[in-house]
């Protein structure tokens, strides 16, 4: 049933800020550059010295899903989106 004080919000893939890093292949800075967070705020939450606020984990996930939207074609077999093949006339 989970937790009574945390919402439930359906079924949620939890990766730590490490993993989303080493997955995007990216420095502290650059993930912080494209969540639009400091990179002392990735640090902390990486050290697990604070729990991220909501704000920050929205930005966090905002970026993973943004790599997954990008990959998952490519997992699948199909091709990115945005490239379309020449049609034969």
């Amino acid at each position: 049933m989970g937790h009574p004080m945390v919402p439930a919000m359906g079924p949620v893939a939890t990766i730590s800020v490490v993993q989303l890093r080493d997955a995007l292949g990216v420095s502290q800075a650059e993930l912080a550059k494209l969540a639009g967070i400091s990179r002392h705020t990735v640090m902390r939450a990486e050290n697990g010295r604070t729990v991220p606020s909501r704000l920050v984990q929205a930005a966090l996930a905002r970026v993973a899903q943004d790599y997954l939207n990008r990959t998952r074609p490519a997992l699948k077999g199909g091709r990115p989106k945005g490239r379309r093949r020449k049609q034969k006339v």
